[in-house]
């Protein structure tokens, strides 16, 4: 049986994979390690790491941390949503190193079950839409300490203290999930999600992490939605990438991706890694990922220290290496 693709409930387009072309409404990108498409950005930049002063996000982290930027009271001020057990909170301050305590969000409709807020992008009116990873236990395998995650859009009006439900927006197709699975997580799904909007705010990229129980589909896939509207067989080795962030780097003018990479179906870290793109609408154009970190922690993420521009979507050359919600070194991009 092949597989197909998994759902979208929003308008997308087709576009290029870097293996095949799908005539479905999604795209998969399949940055799926070892292998990886010929990169169209003309040199990788290099990547350089150095100790910095320990910063601990508030609140718990356990997903990727969205950082938006908004003028409070005439002040500029970094606001950023942690997520963890399946709650999201909020903190706010005047810069990355000064964020006050974090409290919990509220939803005025929930989507039901643990609900983590991984990518945040803001419109001209200062209106907040969310892009949640969604955990639902894994009933139909009657494994309910198991779950089958999935992605959602929520929608703030108040700078991300409230949210309102917008609905499922993607999720594996039936029969891709592997009941007898040993992973100690997922039975299948999409999550861990980065959404990013492109320069000309004509479309939202969403790179989302496939744990389908096809090998072939396993990796970090890409979806793309208009804005103006081997992790379950037998061998406990594993060799694949996930939990992708974005973001657009000032200095470089690329886009960069981080990666984590695990080696056996328990997500074991065997590194973090990054790749490189002078565009979103190409899944072709990224670099093949490079290593720049053995082991590391889960959720590694770049957060810009640009007072009032630095965020998880934009940094510049120096920046800020977050891996669990916590950084104690600089990241340093140099263009060759």
């Amino acid at each position: 049986m092949t597989p197909n693709a998994p759902r979208l409930s929003l308008a997308t387009d087709i576009d290029r994979s870097l293996h095949r072309t799908l005539t479905f409404l999604l795209v998969l990108i399949g940055i799926a390690a070892p292998a990886a498409a010929q990169a169209q950005t003309p040199a990788a930049p290099s990547v350089t790491l150095a100790p910095a002063p320990a910063i601990t996000l508030p609140g718990g982290v356990d997903s990727n941390s969205p950082a938006v930027w908004e003028l409070v009271d005439g002040v500029e001020t970094l606001q950023v949503v942690t997520s963890t057990a399946g709650q999201p909170k909020l903190a706010s301050g005047p810069r990355l190193a000064r964020l006050g305590p974090a409290s919990p969000v509220t939803f005025v409709t929930h989507p039901g079950d643990g609900v983590w807020m991984e990518s945040v992008v803001a419109d001209e009116g200062g209106t907040w839409y969310g892009y949640y990873h969604n955990e639902v236990p894994a009933a139909m395998c009657d494994r309910p300490n198991l779950t089958l995650p999935r992605i959602g859009a929520a929608r703030s009006r108040d700078r991300g203290e409230t949210w309102d439900d917008l609905g499922i927006i993607l999720e594996a197709p039936p029969g891709w999930h592997d009941c007898a699975t040993p992973n100690q997580y997922f039975v299948g799904g999409v999550g861990d999600v980065s959404v990013v909007l492109d320069r000309d705010s004509k479309d939202l990229y969403l790179y989302f992490s496939q744990y389908s129980k096809y090998p072939a589909a396993q990796g970090v896939a890409l979806a793309r939605i208009a804005w103006a509207q081997p992790w379950h067989d037998d061998d406990p080795r594993d060799d694949a990438f996930w939990g992708a962030s974005v973001h657009w780097n000032v200095s470089l003018q690329l886009y960069v991706m981080l990666l984590n990479r695990t080696k056996d179906e328990q997500f074991t870290q065997e590194g973090i890694y990054a790749s490189f793109a002078s565009r979103l609408d190409d899944p072709a154009a990224w670099t093949t990922p490079m290593k720049i970190m053995d082991g590391g922690s889960w959720y590694p993420q770049v957060i810009g220290i640009e007072t009032g521009e630095g965020s998880d979507k934009q940094a510049g050359a120096r920046a800020r290496l977050f891996l669990g919600g916590r950084s104690s070194q600089f990241i340093q991009f140099n263009a060759r």
